[in-house]
Order: structure tokens, then sequence, then C-alpha cells
């Protein structure tokens, strides 16, 4: 069997290259499909694409000194085709990669050489008469929940790309329950069958390896500290975990205490919400206690996060239960302190401590209990032998998402030679779709 690996719409970002990277080795798992050959297929930059990543900051920043903010003209993380490689490396060699343009016409031509059984997990729709069966992916619908942090026209878009994925797929996959649901909830009458993959942190197996020591020195990091590990944008809200911070260090005996942050320092629909933030810190008097270290290589990210006192995830939503940093710390066993929004809810470990949304003085009490707690370096067998089993799961889910967009193709192309009757009849039982939860 061909699989087509949609790397389109992930190939930008960071997070968006984690969740490629499970889904290629959940599908590479599963013994009884030792023959797939899979085909990963990933957007390749422009030129018009870097232009963009260098005047970007200079925008911004020109932005933030005209209303007398400290300006960042800090870049995002660039993604060329050589960094993609290298995300991929530790996959081996079970798939090729293949780069393509960003245009319909380039995919088409790429999946028409490839000759995919099935093409997954598409973050855009191919249509209902593509030749091929496909897998659609949402994301999540931050814009229905928080719809201050986005514009009308975004709105309107961000609704339309996913009723067309839920009315052209057969299939479409999720990354959470409350994804699922919401998809039910704001559109009812999509045809298509929701999977909803489970929650599977899977470790990198070179990250076993990774010590804090070395890059606490190369940054300046003391012995206790914090990780939130998020973009600053302005849903992640990090203003929260500053207003713990500066409760904890009015406590006696946390003099030493301080929080690490990493990820990009900007959110391009608020240029000014990073110095703002920044402001805020200030003026809480948790500036010189927090290290914000930007974007920095993956190696040195997990690295610190072995060796903190907790992962914080103060955020206000996200499409998968504890968003990336809480995958890691799960992965490598680090404890994790998330904020009690639903979708994070579904995460059930014992080494992740939920605080009230938005709530600084309840966090404060977690992050306490977390400096208090006696830590024990985590087994690396266990690591490994938790990982195996969620990694079977995963693989298990997105197989039966694949068996179904098949069996659902191969149904419609049946049905588009038989009696109107007989089509009639498919098209009812599509109508109301068994959904795996």
């Amino acid at each position: 069997m061909r699989i087509a690996v949609a790397g389109w719409g992930f190939s930008s970002w960071q997070g968006g290259l984690d969740f490629v990277r499970l889904v290629l080795l959940a599908l590479l798992r599963d013994g009884a499909r030792e023959g797939a050959e899979l085909s990963l297929l990933l957007t390749r930059p422009t030129l018009a694409d870097r232009a963009r990543n260098r005047l970007a900051p200079l925008k911004r920043g020109a932005l933030q000194l005209a209303r007398g903010l400290r300006p960042d003209f800090s870049r995002a993380p660039f993604f060329g085709e050589d960094d993609m490689r290298r995300h991929f490396d530790s996959i081996g060699d079970g798939i090729s990669i293949r780069f393509i343009g960003a245009d319909d016409r380039a995919l088409r031509d790429a999946l028409r050489w490839i000759g995919p059984d099935v093409v997954l997990p598409s973050i855009r729709t191919l249509g209902r008469e593509f030749p091929r069966p496909w897998i659609g992916y949402i994301y999540d619908f931050q814009h229905r929940y928080l719809p201050e942090f986005f514009t009308p026209a975004a709105r309107e878009a961000r609704d339309t790309q996913f009723r067309r994925i839920l009315e052209d797929a057969t299939t479409v996959v999720v990354n959470a329950r409350a994804v699922r649901d919401d998809a039910r909830r704001f559109f009812p009458g999509g045809r298509a069958a929701i999977f909803t993959l489970p929650f599977a942190p899977i470790p990198d197996e070179r990250w076993h390896a990774l010590r804090p020591d070395s890059p606490r020195a190369r940054y300046g990091i003391p012995e206790r500290y914090f990780l939130v590990s998020n973009q600053f944008w302005a849903h992640k809200d990090h203003e929260t975990a500053w207003r713990a911070l500066a409760r904890l260090a009015a406590r006696g005996g946390m003099g030493d205490v301080v929080m690490v942050c990493t990820g990009q320092t900007h959110d391009q629909r608020f240029p000014l919400h990073f110095p703002e933030l920044m402001e805020r810190a200030r003026r809480l008097g948790v500036a010189r206690r927090l290290a914000i270290l930007g974007h920095i290589p993956k190696a040195d990210q997990i690295a610190l996060m072995k060796g903190c006192a907790a992962v914080v995830q103060p955020t206000l939503f996200e499409g998968g239960p504890g968003g990336g940093a809480v995958y890691d710390a799960v992965a490598l066993g680090v404890p994790s302190i998330v904020s009690d929004i639903p979708v994070n809810r579904e995460i059930d470990d014992p080494g992740v401590a939920f605080f009230r949304t938005g709530d600084d003085e309840d966090l404060e009490e977690k992050m306490r209990r977390a400096l208090d707690a006696p830590r024990a370096e985590p087994d690396p067998a266990r690591l490994r032998e938790a990982a195996a089993a969620r990694l079977a799961l995963l693989s298990q889910a997105l197989y039966l998402a694949v068996d179904h967009a098949r069996g659902a193709s191969s149904e419609r192309a049946s049905a588009s030679t038989s009696t109107p009757v007989a089509r009639q009849r498919v098209e009812q039982s599509r109508s109301n779709p068994k959904e795996e939860a």
C-alpha cells in the first residue's frame, strides 16, 4: 500500500513538523502494514517566503517603536528544505521525502507521480472528485471560542475551510475529543466520519541522552526553574504565569527561582503583544526572574525541560491535549502544571497537575508543590515501554481511518455505476457515518 503523508500546511512551524513526525512513526509502527510505502510531501519554501520572514520583524519593530515600546526585531524560525529533512532523520529510511510547490497543480502532479492508495492528513480539502482516497485534518475551533483574537475575514476563512473539509472528505482525523465534538456542534451537516487520535506522546530516542547542565550554563539558568515552552501568542496566557511567579517570589526562600521561556517572541496577529507583556512583567517586578530565550534548538529545549521543576502550560486554548510542550514533558516523565480547559482534561497522566485557567493563585500553589516534591530520574526503559504502548494505539487509530477512507472510496466508485436506488442508499449511509472515539 502506498501512503502519501500530507505535510503541506505543517511545514512552516515546529509544532506542525512534530505532528507529522508522530503520524509517520505511527504509520511505520503497525507490523501488519510492514509493506506500506510512505511518501512525505512537504511544501518547498519560496523566495517570497524568505523575503516575508526577513521583512516582517522590521515592520513589527517600527510599529512598536512608534507606540513607545521596546522593539522586538527577532525573526520567526524559517524551515528550509535541509532543516525539514533533518527533522525526520530519527525516523530512518522508511520514508521518501518530496518537496513540492504550494499550488494545487503541483500537489496533483506529485500525487499522480506517486499514485498513492490514500492521502493523509490534509489540512485543506482535496475535493469530492479527487481520484484518490484522502483523509482531512481539522486542528481546532479557537476562532469560535476566542473570536477577539481573529479578524472577521480570518474567522470566515476558517469556517469555510473546515466546512468544506467536513463536506468533501469521507474521513477526518482530529487530535482531541473536544475538537470532534466542536466539529459536530458547529457543522452538523458534515458527511465525514471523524476519528479522534489518542494522546500519544512519543519521545525522540536521542532525547534520553540529553542533560540540562550544558544548556543551563550556556543560557545562564540557575538550578531551580520552571519552563514555559510556548510561542508568545495572546491565547497562551503568559501573563497568568507572570502573576503566579510574582506571588511565588514574594514568599521567603524563593530568591533563586526563575521562569525560563522558549518560543518565538511575536504574535503576527498582535504585533504589540510581546513588548506589552514584558512591560507587565516589569510592573509585576518579575522581569529579572524571566529568562526569555526565544526560539532555540529543540535539543536545548528538551534538555532544559528535563531539569525543570515543572513545565507550566497556562494556555487558554489548544487543539490537542496540553499542546506540544506537554506532549514532550509526558513523554519524558517531566511534571507539568496545566490549565484545566476541556481539551487539557483529556490528559490522563500522573505527572500532570491542573490549575484553574487564568487563576494565578491556584497556579502559584501548584508551582510551590512542584518545588517541594522530590524528583527521581525517570527510568528510560519505562518511558520507552509507555511510548511503545501509545504508539500502538495511535497506529491503530490511523489505520482505522485509512481503512474507512479506502472503503468509502470503493463504495463511492461502486455507487457511481450502480442504479439510482443503490446510489441513494449509499448517500443515506454516509449521512450518519460511524465515528470512532
